[in-house]
C-alpha cells in the first residue's frame, strides 16, 4: 500500500478488509405475483435482487443489462426470470468456472418452461456439437440462456456476441 494513501491513519487495505457485520434487511420484499407463480418464491433475497428482477422484466427489447450482486443474493433468479419471460432472446451469463456453467445448465433443466429448449445451455470445452449450436444461434439473438466461463467470452464467443449486439 502506498504510504500516501491513508484513511484516518489506516492503510486502504486495512480499511477495506476490516470485519464488519453485514446488514441484512429483516423485512424482505414479497415477490411480485409473476415471480411467485413461475418460481414459487415468496420473498426476494434482498433489495438488489428485487430491483434487478423488476428491471429485467420491464427492460425494453434490444437493451442490455449488467447485474453484479454478491454471492447468495439471488442472481440465478434474475437470469432465470429473464429467460422465461424472453425465451427468444440470447441471455449470456458469465460464470467463474466451467463446472459452475454445467451446474447452472443442469439447474435450468428443472424449470418447466426452459427444459423444452432444444438449444444447449452450457458452452464448454470438448463439447463440439453443443458449442457449434450455441455459436450458430448467438448472432441471430435466438440462443436463449447459456453459461460460459470468462475466457470463452474473450475468445470463441467474442465475435458472435459482437454480431448479436450489432
Amino acid at each position: 500500500t502506498p504510504d500516501w494513501i491513508n484513511e484516518e491513519g489506516r492503510a486502504v487495505d486495512e480499511s477495506s478488509m476490516q470485519a464488519e457485520k453485514r446488514l441484512w434487511d429483516k423485512n424482505l420484499t414479497p415477490t411480485d405475483s409473476w415471480v411467485r407463480n413461475k418460481f414459487n418464491f415468496e420473498e426476494y433475497k434482498g433489495p438488489g435482487q428485487a430491483s434487478a428482477v423488476r428491471s429485467m422484466l420491464h427492460m425494453p427489447e434490444g437493451k442490455t443489462s449488467l447485474v453484479i450482486l454478491p454471492t447468495g443474493e439471488g442472481k440465478s433468479l434474475i437470469y432465470q426470470a429473464l429467460a422465461v419471460n424472453q425465451k427468444s432472446q440470447t441471455i449470456a451469463v458469465v460464470v467463474p468456472t466451467i463446472a459452475l456453467a454445467i451446474d447452472q445448465a443442469d439447474e435450468i433443466e428443472q424449470i418447466e418452461e426452459l427444459m423444452k429448449s432444444e438449444k444447449p445451455h452450457a458452452y464448454k470445452g470438448g463439447n463440439i456439437e453443443d458449442n457449434k449450436k450455441i455459436l450458430e444461434s448467438i448472432p441471430s439473438g435466438s440462443q436463449g440462456l447459456f453459461f460460459a466461463a470468462p475466457e470463452s467470452f474473450n475468445t470463441t464467443l467474442r465475435i458472435p456476441l459482437i454480431q448479436a449486439a450489432r
